[in-house]
């Protein structure tokens, strides 16, 4: 607030609003794929690759794992310095069959709802849902619903 705005009484203080932010444009929904800049310049820039900004910025991720009709879909978004980003979009009923990571990992659901298994026990997968696991722990997902997910892959 500026000292302008502000109006001193012993008995109170008031204040106005002089300025308001100007409200997005209705269709910058329509517009997000503009907004995304695929750049970071911690890694090898590719020939050919938008080096404008020194950061990678997405607005939907969801817009960048279509979900399939059948199958799945795995995009890797971001590789630096040992910390990978992958994306999954899995069809109704698709699965990824237990397995290990050598790394440790970071699963975090987007969309979508499922069954989550890790280290033996089962958890229901839907949005929001959260897990940091270290390397070498046994896993498996089952997508119920399509369902889209963020896989993070930290340093060793």
């Amino acid at each position: 607030m500026r000292r302008s705005d502000r109006t001193d009484t012993p008995s109170r203080v008031t204040t106005r609003r002089t300025e308001r932010a100007a409200p997005l444009a209705p269709d910058w929904r329509a517009d997000r794929r503009k907004l995304r800049v695929p750049v970071s310049l911690n890694r090898k820039v590719e020939p050919g690759e938008d080096v404008t900004a020194p950061y990678t910025f997405y607005a939907d991720l969801a817009q960048e794992a279509p979900i399939p009709a059948r199958g799945i879909l795995s995009q890797t978004l971001s590789d630096e310095r040992d910390l990978e980003f992958l994306l999954f979009a899995f069809a109704a009923g698709e699965q990824l069959s237990e397995h290990t990571s050598a790394r440790p990992a970071i699963i975090h659901i987007l969309a979508g709802e499922g069954e989550l298994t890790v280290g033996g026990d089962a958890y229901p997968a839907c949005p929001g849902t959260w897990l940091r696991m270290a390397p070498e722990v046994k896993h498996s997902l089952v997508a119920r619903t399509p369902m889209q997910m963020a896989l993070y892959l930290l340093p060793r």
